[in-house]
Formats: C-alpha cells, structure tokens, sequence
C-alpha cells in the first residue's frame, strides 16, 4: 500500500513539475523542454550544454543563426574573467533573447541553442516580441528586466534562471507598466537597473506612442525589484530644444555611479518621420519610425534625477558611408573594466544591424574598435 501510494505521489509531482514548466517556458523553448524531460526521466539528471568560449587568438566571430537577421540591445556582465552577454535577436517573424560569451569582451561565442528567452504566448503581455534586457546577478541567481510587446502595450517584465540560460518568468508580470494618460501611457521599455545603497533603481524610456517616438527617460524605484514607484516628477530627460541633436527622442540608457556622481549614455536623434510603405527604411532588417541616425549623448547627475547633458554632444557619432554603423549607433551598454570605459552598442547601415565595441579613457572621447562589427546576425 505504501509503495503504491509513493508512485502515485511521484508521478504526480513530476507532471506538476510539466505543467508549471510548460507555463513558465515560451512557446519557441519548448522542444528543447521535450528534450530536458525525456532525458530527465531517461537517465535522471537534465541535459546540459555549455557554450564554447572563443578565445582573442582565435579571431574568429562565429555568426548567429540565419534566421535571426537583427542583433542589438546588449546587457554585459563581467564574472569570473569571462564576459557574458544577452541581446535581442529579430528574425522576419519572431523575436528572443540572445546569450553569448567571451574571454576579452571582443571575440564573442553565441549559445548554439539561440535564443535562450522567447516570446510568451500569443495571447499574453510579451506574447508579440521581446526586446532589450537588462541582467544583474543576484547572490547565486540571475534577474533579467525585459521589454515585453503585447501589440498594443510595451512594458517591462522580470525573469530568473540559475545559469543565464534557462530562464522563469515571474507568476505576476509585467513589473513596469504604462500610466494611464501620461508620459508613458503606451510604451515603458529599455529599462536599466541599478542596485544602489540597498534600493533598485531604474531608468526607462516612455512613450504616448506605440511605436516609441517620440520619448523621454522617466525613473523608477523599488525595494524588491518587483514592485515599483515612479518618480513623481517624470521625466527626468526630454529631448533637446528645437534643432538640437536629440530634440525628437532620448532613449536606450546605461548608467554607471561613481563615487557620488551618476553617469549616463543615451541614444538620441533629431530625425523623426512617419513610416511609409514605400520608404525605404521599410527594406532596413528592422523597419521603424525612428528615422535614422541615431547617436550617443552623455549627461551627469548627483542623485539620478536631476540630470546635466554634456555639452557637446553626441560622444558617440555614426560613421561615414558605406560603414557598418551609418545610420544608427545607439542601444549602448558601458562597464568601466581594466582602467577604463568600455562600450558595447547597436550599429546599423542600410543591410544589417548588429553589435560593435568602443573604449574610452574618460567616457566621452570614444575610439570605436577597427575590426567592428563583433557580433552580427546573419
């Protein structure tokens, strides 16, 4: 009898487990879930692969997948003398979380089983597209804030996973929503963390537009990562005055503190215009309404807030014809690492868009890597 009554409780506790992986695992992440549970039972433990790291000798950049046709968004994380990146991956019809590793921060190895994030269900809040994501590491467990798409609404929402890899979203997402009829009353999304003096803070953009343009940069704090209060007087950033660089849209933030000073790279433009089906930024891998040359600013605050532009803006310029980044250079992600700044940022051009690498002594006068783009989509 007791024999009986324990293979009853195993078996149902393992298609408990099922069910709660299936509801928590996007739908384009199920087959390897298949795979894990058949070999789960099979033998007992799960599968597990790990990504290869490409050293610098090596000087090759091993291409994503061809289905996937866009990278961007990076979020770089430093641990152990190993670099780890994710960033979103857009493909003709679907949109994820992409994962990749480096020994130098340049070379990088993108996870064979791309992407390791995927959209939610057609129904659901992330159910249209995934974007940028923001990753810390919190004792043993990484926490990832990302944009989810409804088609309707954009909104952030929190994930965790043990290894960077297999991820679980929270029971109750979004974590950031949209306001009512405010600022941000349509679209919150490129959200960047900080933990700072025991409280999460964040910077996202906003927007009345589904389409995110124009925005403004608003903050967020939290004591849990989870639950949020925006800053009553949001935004923190608005575009620039008439005929500035960024008078149309400020965006896509990274932010460092140090000592008592807050920094921050953001990506503004003064080219705005209605999307077209005839235009010709509707044959770019990514069609958006944005315009083109976007670019990067810099500005300082002493408590987060109240923030100043550097007057010369932008610190970080498109290139010249014919180059890899010129139309867009934005999304960045800047760490200060072995005595200096170092940026990770989205390049574009008329054919792809993708990744390339930047360092600085000061953070404002930039030298973008010769060998640019380091990761692309093809």
């Amino acid at each position: 009898m007791c024999f009986k009554i324990s293979v009853v409780l195993g078996a149902s506790l393992a298609v408990f487990i099922i069910f709660l992986s299936i509801v928590y695992v996007g739908a384009a992440d199920r087959p390897r879930l298949d795979n894990m549970m058949r070999t789960f039972f099979a033998s007992g433990k799960t599968a597990d692969k790990a990504p290869r790291i490409i050293s610098s000798e090596e000087k090759n950049i091993k291409p994503i997948k061809s289905v996937w046709r866009v990278a961007t968004g990076p979020s770089v994380m430093k641990e152990n003398d190993a670099y780890k990146m994710w960033f979103m991956l857009i493909g003709k019809e679907k949109h994820g979380i992409g994962y990749a590793t480096s020994s130098d921060g340049i070379w990088w190895s993108p996870y064979p089983e791309n992407p390791v994030f995927a959209v939610g269900l057609s129904d659901e809040w992330d159910g249209e597209e995934l974007g940028t994501a923001e990753v810390l590491k919190e004792n043993d467990t990484y926490v990832m804030w990302y944009r989810g798409n409804s088609g309707k609404l954009q909104q952030v929402g929190r994930a965790t996973s043990k290894d960077g890899i297999r991820w679980m979203r929270d029971f109750i997402n979004p974590v950031l929503n949209v306001s009512g009829n405010e600022w941000d009353s349509t679209a919150v999304v490129d959200s960047f963390i900080l933990f700072d003096q025991g409280v999460y803070k964040a910077w996202y953009r906003g927007s009345v537009d589904y389409d995110q343009a124009p925005s403004s940069i608003g903050f967020a704090v939290s004591a849990d990562g989870k639950r949020w209060i925006k800053y009553k007087g949001n935004p923190v950033i608005r575009p620039g005055l008439q005929g500035a660089w960024d008078d149309k849209l400020v965006g896509d933030q990274t932010i460092l503190k140090e000592r008592n000073e807050y920094k921050m790279w953001y990506a503004g433009t003064s080219y705005l215009q209605e999307q077209k089906e005839d235009e010709w930024w509707n044959r770019l891998p990514w069609p958006t309404r944005e315009g083109w040359k976007k670019e990067i600013g810099f500005a300082t605050s002493l408590d987060g807030i109240v923030w100043k532009k550097y007057q010369r803006n932008p610190v970080v310029r498109v290139g010249g014809n014919g180059e890899w980044d010129s139309i867009k250079a934005d999304n960045p992600f800047v760490m200060f690492d072995e005595g200096m700044y170092k940026m990770w940022y989205r390049g574009q051009n008329l054919s792809y868009s993708a990744i390339g690498y930047a360092t600085s002594s000061d953070g404002i006068q930039w030298t973008k890597y010769s060998e640019n783009p380091i990761l692309k989509a093809q």
